[in-house]
């Protein structure tokens, strides 16, 4: 029965709590702050993980690094693969949804090295695996859903074009989910 007297009180209390500014809180998105991600998910012809790390230069941009390698099966006549991957770009926030949802717009440049026929599938030419190099323009979207003050949920949708003749696909797409940890 004492409980109830006090729930005004304590929702009252609570309100005024939430809407205290938290400093973890309000250092989302501000200059200097870097993030530390690692994500996995699904290619048109494979699945791939990545490591990156970003800086944001101001309140609503971010300077990015990766590196990635992508496996699959192919498809015929490419036998399994393997493309290792390296990309700078820069992502702008495009729209945030208060303190917990944060959507960016990418654009990053992608260069990879790229092995087909490994482990003798789909037929090797005169012995040796086919490989090259690849670059381009990578573009797309990526959400943060933070779960801590530090730690956030991302997911994210790329799509780009490759040139000087890729071995695995020429408008490769990328779709994953990771987590990102924030710090100063």
């Amino acid at each position: 029965m004492r409980l109830l007297s006090f729930r005004p009180l304590l929702l009252a209390l609570g309100l005024v709590l939430l809407a205290l500014p938290r400093q973890g809180v309000c250092q989302r998105h501000i200059r200097r702050l870097n993030t530390v991600g690692a994500q996995i998910g699904r290619t048109e012809e494979g699945t791939y993980v990545s490591a990156s790390y970003g800086r944001f230069l101001t309140n609503r941009t971010r300077l990015d690094f990766g590196a990635s390698r992508e496996r699959g099966s192919g498809r015929a006549g490419i036998g399994e693969f393997s493309a290792y991957g390296a990309s700078i770009g820069v992502s702008r926030l495009v729209f945030r949804l208060g303190e917990v949802f944060y959507c960016h717009a990418q654009l990053q440049a992608l260069g990879r090295y790229e092995r087909l026929q490994e482990n003798n599938t789909g037929g090797r030419e005169g012995g040796k695996a086919p490989q090259g190099v690849a670059l381009g323009p990578v573009a797309g979207l990526s959400a943060d859903l933070y779960l801590h003050n530090r730690i956030s949920l991302t997911a994210s949708a790329t799509k780009g074009r490759l040139f000087l003749d890729p071995k695995v696909d020429a408008w490769p797409g990328f779709y994953g989910v990771g987590l990102r940890y924030h710090f100063q």
